[in-house]
């Protein structure tokens, strides 16, 4: 980590942005309360392949460089979440998917 840099390289795969994501599911919410900071995971599928539903299917996919998967039971969501990135001027949506409103 650089000096001035707010978030380390291996958070953010060396790019210069990083995506914040708000769970929509109980024990995420509460796991990040207990925890008391933000914590930095992967998405449940590498881009651009399936998005599984189920815990299994993630493992698999993510394979043995993720050491830890938590099965909090079947997604209830058909499409992945949303992603729009508000670096520049204006935000430009990058993904349409699932709105989560918490």
């Amino acid at each position: 980590m650089q000096k001035g840099d707010a978030v380390p390289a291996w958070v953010t795969a060396g790019k210069k942005t990083v995506a914040v994501r708000i769970p929509d599911h109980r024990f995420c919410l509460e796991l990040v309360r207990q925890v008391g900071y933000p914590l930095a995971v992967t998405s449940v599928n590498i881009s651009g392949m399936e998005t599984h539903k189920m815990a299994q299917g993630v493992a698999e996919q993510l394979g043995p460089g993720v050491s830890l998967v938590l099965d909090g039971g079947a997604s209830q969501r058909d499409a992945p979440s949303t992603l729009v990135d508000f670096t520049g001027t204006t935000p430009a949506l990058l993904r349409e998917g699932t709105l989560y409103f918490c």
